[in-house]
């Protein structure tokens, strides 16, 4: 198993992504299609097509918010992925090499 096999697709909505105009039923089935388990949204108006979807995204673990706080439970702030990472590389130093030495060609 390669480590690109073993990482889920992820997803970004904000105002560069053509998806952005979108309307929710076609957010829903996007992401939903997309088989990402992690969504990055920009802002509180690509959030907000995210909630409305949510009982249709049952494979989406977490959201990722880029501007703003999350709400404890799905939705979570870049800057609290920022520094579960750092807490992570602390206690596993060795990790990314790891993780790269695990890549092979397709």
């Amino acid at each position: 198993m390669t480590a690109a096999s073993r990482v889920r697709p992820l997803m970004f909505f904000g105002p560069r992504n053509c998806h952005l105009r979108s309307l929710k039923a076609d957010v829903a089935f996007i992401v939903a299609d997309s088989g990402s388990r992690f969504v990055f949204a920009e802002d509180a108006d690509q959030l907000a097509k995210l909630v409305a979807a949510r009982d249709q995204l049952p494979d989406v673990a977490k959201v990722i918010l880029v501007d703003g706080e999350g709400d404890g439970d799905w939705v979570m702030s870049w800057r609290d992925l920022a520094r579960i990472g750092a807490d992570h590389l602390r206690a596993h130093p060795s990790e990314v090499d790891t993780v790269i030495a695990t890549i092979e060609p397709e």
